[in-house]
């Protein structure tokens, strides 16, 4: 069995399977944390193909599980007295002990659509809820960085999250993650945390940014969404490993020519943000909804329709920031391919 080393955050995870494809897929995910260093305790996330030799056998949820998801194709149940989440997704069976930092993913079909299921969502939900158990707390939302100032773009898919994230990279905002972020409420103040996953694109966002088109030629990964890229494989990108947030915008897609801001209160912006809690170990979920107080609290929040205007958002969220845009433009360091 292969194994792979990650420091996330702080946190050490290790990535192990017998199937090479499987560890580079979650690696491209978590590549920017990767690390050789010895790190013998952390997380531990076991991933595997059914037609393998290391087939896993999984332990019943147990009675008194509850469902807490409903994924399209299957079911996510949590056992609170064991504190452990058994998913069913299809021809995928996981579980994941949260509090022992313990997960097990098994693919029972072993099709392209199955290994990025459980290499994506599956494992996305294993690791938040078990980081969630260490004192970070997952959000659905794209984070970037100016002059110090986070920028934190909250929303469900379709909400436009990457073409905004694209919008900003392409001015010159550090990138700290375009699909899932974490809250680090300790120590004060509050800190979003990047997690600089592969952005997801769909056709008309493509449409926006001469240098995607060539994603248009080439096959989406089977069971993938979107288009995958790598930021820093298009981009003269830069990253920032945290920021304190001093914006929350929450947009939707207007396609109108001219992008409207308006201002809404905290509470508002709380009630978009609550969905983010998992409704697990009642400890766990109100910590993660305190760390969305918080970050409603401290950061200015808005609503963007984002018009078609795309090139002068960057300088209109800068002046939301009080910063100025930086006089060198992100680079194309090579059309997508």
């Amino acid at each position: 069995m292969i194994t792979r080393t990650y420091q996330l955050h702080g946190t050490p995870v290790h990535v192990s399977g017998s199937e090479q494809r499987l560890l580079d897929a979650v690696h491209a995910r978590l590549r920017r944390f990767s690390t050789h260093a010895r790190h013998p305790a952390g997380i531990a996330i076991e991933i595997h193909d059914h037609a393998s030799s290391e087939a896993l056998s999984m332990r019943p949820a147990g009675d008194g599980a509850r469902p807490v998801y409903d994924p399209p194709l299957g079911v996510v149940r949590y056992a609170e007295r064991e504190d452990r989440l058994r998913i069913s997704y299809g021809a995928i069976e996981a579980e994941c002990d949260a509090r022992a930092g313990r997960a097990r993913i098994a693919i029972g079909g072993g099709s392209e659509s199955e290994r990025w299921a459980a290499t994506h969502p599956i494992l996305t939900l294993c690791l938040v809820e078990m980081l969630r158990r260490r004192g970070l707390f997952s959000l659905h939302a794209a984070a970037l960085a100016l002059d110090g100032h986070g920028v934190v773009i909250a929303g469900n898919s379709g909400a436009g999250k990457s073409t905004l994230t694209l919008a900003l990279l392409r001015a010159g905002y550090a990138l700290l993650g375009d699909d899932t972020s974490f809250l680090a409420p300790a120590p004060n103040p509050l800190r979003v945390l990047g997690f600089p996953d592969e952005i997801g694109v769909t056709d008309r966002t493509i449409q926006f940014f001469p240098e995607l088109a060539p994603l248009l030629r080439r096959e989406r990964t089977p069971g993938a969404p979107k288009h995958q890229l790598l930021a820093e494989q298009v981009y003269d990108a830069s990253f920032a490993g945290e920021a304190v947030p001093s914006l929350l915008i929450l947009p939707r897609v207007s396609g109108e020519p001219v992008t409207r801001v308006t201002e809404i209160s905290s509470s508002e912006a709380l009630l978009e943000l609550v969905p983010n809690v998992l409704l697990t170990d009642p400890d766990a979920s109100r910590e993660h909804l305190a760390a969305l107080g918080s970050l409603v609290s401290s950061a200015h929040c808005v609503r963007m329709s984002t018009g078609r205007d795309l090139d002068a958002i960057p300088a209109r969220v800068a002046a939301l920031l009080g910063a100025r845009l930086p006089r060198r433009t992100t680079g194309v360091r090579l059309a997508a391919s």
